[in-house]
Parts: C-alpha cells; sequence; structure tokens
C-alpha cells in the first residue's frame, strides 16, 4: 500500500484509525497483564499526526506523537507506505516481579492486522 504525498493527513488517520486503535489497546492490554502499578491508557486519537517522508525508502508514512502534559515527547506510533508499522510509549516503572529490571517502554509493531508487543527493559543498577 503506497501513500502518496497528496493524501491529508485527515484521510490517512481515518483509514488507519481501526489499526491504531488496536495496536493502542495490545499494548494497554500487555501493561495490564504484566502487573505494574502505573497504569498505561494509550489512545491513537490522543496523538498529533503528520505524513512524513521516509528518508531511506522515499515512501510517505503517517507519523504520530504523544504528548505528557507537561508537553514532553512520551511516545509515537508510525504507518509506512509498505504496510508496517511501529509504535513506543514511555512506561518508566519498576518491574513488578523481576526487581534487577526497570520498564523504560511498551513497543509495538506489525503489518496489516499481525501486531507484535514486548516491553523494553534496562537493567536496574
Amino acid at each position: 500500500m503506497q501513500l502518496l504525498p497528496d493524501i491529508t493527513v485527515d484521510e490517512r488517520y481515518r483509514k488507519l484509525q481501526p489499526l491504531g486503535t488496536q495496536v493502542c489497546s495490545a499494548m494497554n492490554e500487555y501493561m495490564r497483564n504484566i502487573g505494574t502499578n502505573k497504569i498505561v491508557n494509550i489512545k491513537f486519537e490522543d496523538a498529533e499526526y503528520k505524513i512524513e517522508k521516509d528518508s531511506f525508502s522515499g515512501d510517505y508514512a503517517l507519523l504520530g506523537k504523544w504528548y505528557a502534559s507537561n508537553k514532553l515527547l512520551c511516545g509515537s506510533i508510525v504507518f509506512h507506505g509498505d504496510g508496517t508499522f511501529f509504535a513506543e510509549y514511555d512506561v518508566i516503572e519498576n518491574h513488578p516481579k523481576y526487581k534487577q529490571w526497570f520498564i523504560e517502554a511498551i513497543t509495538a509493531w506489525g503489518r496489516d492486522d499481525s501486531i507484535k508487543v514486548e516491553p523494553r527493559f534496562i537493567e536496574r543498577l
């Protein structure tokens, strides 16, 4: 699915909203299942979107960024022109079961409705 440069952000957003909502739900569910004290409630519609050209492939992608209430970037989601996507969202929380690990972020990637989700850990010192 080649994204054309003349497609509007709104058109691309509406087309990808069902998938984007699934991606966010999968990330939220994973965090609930891991059992952290922090409630993660990632919503597709809360990101700010724009269309951006991929410098590597030359395709156009829909890029969304989530910001915290203090206007700091806390996550992003990108839908590439080839149908793949990648999302990450800051968690910044101690792992509830493994005290030597810190959960930095939750990530998701895939193509179409094939969604993979995993946390990104940092070893605590």
